[in-house]
């Protein structure tokens, strides 16, 4: 049997992993819930098509950060962020974003470009070949009090969408697409957060990833 899934979503928040930057109580439950119920909707798509969909993938270097989630399509790589934020509408102007009238600075971060370069550096010092790389932050409220609008708001080197347009997008990424790169996926499982078991590498024909990850 083919594994298509790897990792477990908010595994970092859970385990309390040094990436994550956040603090509350409340607020880790909301970001672990929206990483959770991305995954959801992005395990849909696993082995359709052969794709593999991986969670919670620490950016590689020196970095105490992670990519929350990876869909991998052929020798395409999807990076996937979720945001738990709360209610309100979202506006760019230039470089700034706000949420009415204030200041939003969590939408003005450059993760999703850091996670690339160094996603790219990583494969490539790898001999490890691909195709493309693109980044989606999705949102969801942090809360039932009301809906996050993000239309008019943009985020640094991604697509910035609704959760409500997620299931649409990745289905889009594995409609005749061709099977998920096995050398690409044996390189991102030695950056997962929460290891999988030997049977998952096996499973999907990485024996030699774990005899030897930096070889790959």
């Amino acid at each position: 049997m083919v594994t298509t899934i790897y990792g477990v979503p908010g595994g970092g928040l859970d385990a309390g992993f040094s990436g994550q930057k956040v603090t509350s109580r409340h607020a880790i439950a909301a970001a672990a819930k929206a990483e959770r119920d991305t995954a959801e909707i992005l395990n849909r798509i696993a082995g359709v098509n052969g794709a593999v969909v991986l969670h919670d993938v620490k950016i590689p270097g020196k970095y105490s950060a992670n990519i929350d989630h990876i869909v991998v399509t052929g020798s395409t790589l999807h990076l996937v962020d979720s945001k738990a934020w709360a209610s309100g509408f979202l506006w760019t102007l230039g470089r700034t974003t706000r949420r009415g009238t204030k200041r939003f600075a969590a939408c003005d971060k450059g993760t999703m470009k850091l996670a690339d370069d160094m996603l790219r550096a990583y494969l490539m010092s790898r001999a490890v070949r691909f195709d493309s790389i693109d980044s989606t932050v999705v949102v969801w409220p942090s809360s039932r009090d009301g809906g996050v609008s993000t239309w008019a708001a943009r985020f640094p080197h991604a697509r910035l969408i609704h959760s409500g347009k997620l299931d649409r997008l990745a289905g889009g990424w594995v409609r005749r697409s061709a099977p998920a790169d096995e050398r690409i996926v044996a390189a991102l499982v030695p950056l997962l957060v929460t290891k999988p078991r030997p049977s998952g590498h096996l499973a999907a024909g990485l024996t030699q990833a774990i005899l030897d990850p930096e070889g790959w």
